[in-house]
């Protein structure tokens, strides 16, 4: 009986000291490719940096890493309301500065799916709150993004919150041409 229990505690010890054994255990943990590390201090220096400047609360990033940067996403919260035009603004600054970021650092741009990255890879989602950190809802804009090459804007409806009461798009190009001539009759003054 003895045997059978000594034998069972060597068996246990050599068992557990394999599955404890922290080489074995980091065997299997994912190392990023250098690509992706990149991206992501890119993304995280970008969102710092646009939360500031519009005071915007970071709530993720995400992506496209597979094989190659295809795409990157940032989400914000901001108190609102706010009028279309700001939004417009807050929205063709952020891509402009993301892909500023990304387009410039010489390590990434052979990881990029294309260069130069352009708006089509950058999602840029505001959602709006009211004071009381409660969605807006209709008639105000309750969430403005970027997806391909457009700008959306939608208002919740004021009855049912899950839905959408409108949705309008405007063409990231075009969007891109109103913020700088506003810019430009701006700089006149």
């Amino acid at each position: 009986m003895k045997r059978i229990i000594l034998l069972f505690l060597f068996a246990f010890v050599i068992f557990s000291s394999f599955f404890l054994d922290k080489k074995n255990m980091t065997k299997n943990e994912y190392i990023p490719a250098r690509y992706v590390v990149i991206s992501d201090e890119i993304t995280n220096k970008t969102a710092k940096i646009l939360s500031k400047r519009h005071k915007m609360n970071f709530l993720g990033a995400g992506g496209g890493l597979a094989g190659c940067v295809n795409i990157l996403s940032l989400s914000f919260q901001i108190i609102g309301p706010k009028e279309k035009e700001e939004l417009r603004e807050i929205l063709i600054d952020s891509v402009e500065t993301f892909l500023s970021f990304l387009n410039s650092n010489e390590e990434l741009r052979q990881h990029l799916s294309h260069y130069p990255f352009t708006s089509k890879g950058i999602e840029i989602e505001v959602f709006i709150m009211d004071p009381s950190n409660r969605p807006i809802k209709d008639p105000n804009i309750s969430i403005a993004s970027t997806q391909g090459k457009s700008l959306i804007y939608m208002t919740f409806d004021s009855d049912d919150s899950y839905n959408f009461k409108s949705t309008v798009q405007e063409d990231y190009l075009e969007a891109k041409r109103k913020v700088e001539s506003l810019h430009a009759k701006n700089n006149e003054k």
